[in-house]
């Protein structure tokens, strides 16, 4: 899908140009082949930070879990080289930031964000406001249809995936806690660049941390675990 055809969505005054699955997705697709395989799934979560002993199995997991779940959604993919034009076909429930059409719902956002994030008044959620909201969206959206009942577990499992790994990856620090910022989220719906920026960001923390030998320490750990 290319920038210039993506829908836009005017919400609150806004149009925003909406990020299709498969800009994301692109990341992790080294060879540039339009196929993602597992290894190279790994190596694209070793550039946002995970170890070597996260960033296999959870590899393996993406891969065969998306597949698994285009099963459910009626479509087959292959986990051992995702298609990207079909693999961005596939949704899982989430909060209702992306309506039915991809469109991103900023004021859904906002919404989320006052309702969930108290302790910094609607503008991060830390990581207790973020398993309340994740898990009162994934109940809310089983009790919609017999269909999302039957996704559940998939849904539940690739929601829980995608916000755990978001908060980390992309999280910030607020009076010493880690939070997940607002803007941060609406950047990962809206920026077609948001992974490669991150990976961007770690590369060159590490670099930093390299210059001293606490640092080093912290980057070889990093190399196996996070």
């Amino acid at each position: 899908m290319n920038r210039a055809n993506l829908p836009l969505r005017a919400v609150g005054g806004l149009s925003l140009r909406v990020v299709g699955f498969n800009e994301h997705l692109a990341f992790f697709d080294e060879n540039h082949d339009q196929m993602i395989s597992p290894r190279e799934s790994r190596r694209g979560l070793e550039r946002l930070g995970f170890g070597t002993l996260l960033s296999a199995p959870a590899a393996f997991a993406i891969n065969y879990g998306v597949a698994g779940l285009s099963l459910l959604q009626g479509r087959t993919l292959n986990p051992r080289n995702l298609a990207l034009p079909s693999t961005g076909f596939v949704r899982h429930p989430d909060t209702d930031l992306v309506d039915e059409d991809g469109g991103f719902n900023e004021l859904k956002l906002d919404e989320v964000f006052r309702k969930h994030g108290k302790i910094f008044d609607g503008v991060a959620l830390t990581l207790k406001e973020l398993v309340a909201m994740v898990t009162a969206r994934i109940a809310s959206d089983a009790t919609r249809s017999p269909k999302n009942l039957l996704l559940l577990p998939a849904g539940a499992t690739a929601v829980a995936v995608e916000w755990g790994a978001l908060f980390w990856v992309a999280g910030s620090a607020r009076r010493g806690k880690r939070v997940l910022e607002r803007d941060t989220v609406r950047r990962f719906y809206t920026d077609g660049h948001f992974f490669h920026d991150v990976a961007q960001r770690i590369a060159e923390e590490r670099v930093e941390r390299s210059q001293t030998s606490l640092g080093m320490m912290r980057n070889i750990l990093q190399d196996w675990v996070l």
